[in-house]
């Protein structure tokens, strides 16, 4: 071991490591920069790209020893503002997200380099960084936006920070699958309403690319009235009661999420929305029917009275919960069909996204598997005693 100082967005780190760690490991493990990812460990893929010098470098293949003393910057070292995460924002660029920083990186050193690059030199410079989502003509649009100066203001996008509420909480409950769906207060909400008039949409599916941490809120806000500025995501937990209502289990996949809770998510913001028409009605002592929720307000129409959703989350969280409901018509919707940026596009512009790689627990074991030599090959035997041999490995199995 070896005590290594190293710059890294501008702060200095000193790390006890083994002289040819790859910079790729102390940068993600001893510094939490997650934001850098691993992808094939062999300077392949472009994936753990970060800037060296100005210089775009793999940094599992830079070992930390021959960083000393060079200027490192990662994803997060990257402002927000910088036109490269700019354009990537307003051209929508990620999908799934993983390569999307060392997408970055390369992209802000061809610029740096080369400040108007053909299509061909963006080829040529991005080649070395592999997009498994094919994003590549995005990433080439986006190139040449930040290169023309073409960037408009940022878009307000819904925050994906989870909302504590002691207000209005709905959620369904296990059913078998094709039962008519139970709609009920729960301690495993879907939606919540908090006095601060802040609405959280609960996302019982995983965002890989597809966009649910979007859609699935819009869905939602549209059905319920709610003001899309004021919408927050959280992902669900584990549970029964976020099963897909139609499979029967908790699972992504199959192009099934939008198609699956489409209705299930309408009828639960339909008996949210019907919920608070009836506490503002209540609180007015007028008919329901004179009431509507539109912008995060119920309105009293004869009066153009309001009250928003905030200052009736705790009274209408007392009210049952309807079960007979009327869903919206189309010629009603606001957001559904309409083009919305995104809300998981900055977190992956910016590093911030997490994937499984980024988990870290105290003790945590990491598992190798051992893969055949060629195609097909059955393993017939094996002798664990060298490898149980290496420090830190606790055992092998077959």
């Amino acid at each position: 071991m070896a005590n290594v100082s190293l710059e890294i967005n501008g702060d200095i780190y000193e790390v006890d490591v083994e002289p040819d760690t790859p910079l790729l490991w102390v940068i993600r493990e001893h510094l939490g920069l997650t934001g850098t990812k691993y992808g094939c460990g062999i300077g392949r893929c472009g994936t753990c790209t970060v800037l060296v010098d100005g210089k775009a470098r793999r940094s599992c293949q830079m070992p930390a020893e021959q960083a000393q003393g060079k200027k490192i910057v990662t994803i997060e070292g990257i402002p927000e503002d910088h036109p490269i995460k700019r354009a990537w924002v307003a051209e929508q660029v990620p999908q799934c997200g993983y390569c999307q920083p060392g997408q970055i990186i390369q992209a802000v050193a061809l610029l740096s380099e080369n400040p108007n690059p053909s299509d061909a030199d963006i080829e040529r410079s991005m080649r070395g960084v592999i997009c498994r989502c094919g994003t590549y003509q995005r990433i080439k649009r986006a190139i040449h936006r930040a290169a023309e100066g073409d960037l408009p203001l940022s878009e307000g996008v819904l925050s994906s920070k989870p909302i504590e509420t002691d207000g209005l909480s709905i959620g369904l409950l296990s059913t078998p699958p094709g039962s008519t769906l139970a709609l009920a207060k729960t301690k495993d909400p879907w939606i919540k309403v908090s006095p601060d008039g802040n609405v959280t949409i609960v996302v019982p599916k995983s965002e890989m690319g597809q966009g649910v941490t979007t859609s699935l809120p819009m869905i939602a806000t549209d059905e319920l009235g709610a003001e899309w500025g004021k919408v927050r995501v959280e992902f669900a937990l584990a549970g029964d009661n976020y099963k897909d209502p139609v499979r029967g289990v908790q699972i992504t996949g199959g192009s099934t999420s939008v198609r699956n809770l489409f209705v299930p998510l309408r009828k639960l913001a339909a008996a949210a929305r019907t919920m608070l028409i009836e506490a503002a009605a209540q609180s007015w002592g007028v008919p329901e029917g004179e009431c509507h929720a539109f912008g995060g307000k119920v309105i009293h129409k004869p009066t153009g009275r309001a009250l928003s959703f905030g200052e009736l989350a705790l009274r209408a969280s007392n009210l049952d919960v309807p079960q007979d409901l009327t869903l919206k018509s189309e010629r009603e919707f606001i957001l559904i069909g309409k083009g919305v940026p995104r809300i998981d596009i900055p977190d992956k512009v910016n590093g911030r996204i997490r994937f499984g790689i980024d988990s870290f627990h105290d003790g945590m074991l990491y598992a190798s598997v051992v893969r055949p030599p060629a195609y097909g090959a059955k393993l017939i035997s094996y002798d664990p005693k060298k490898a149980t041999g290496i420090p830190g490995v606790r055992s092998v199995c077959r």
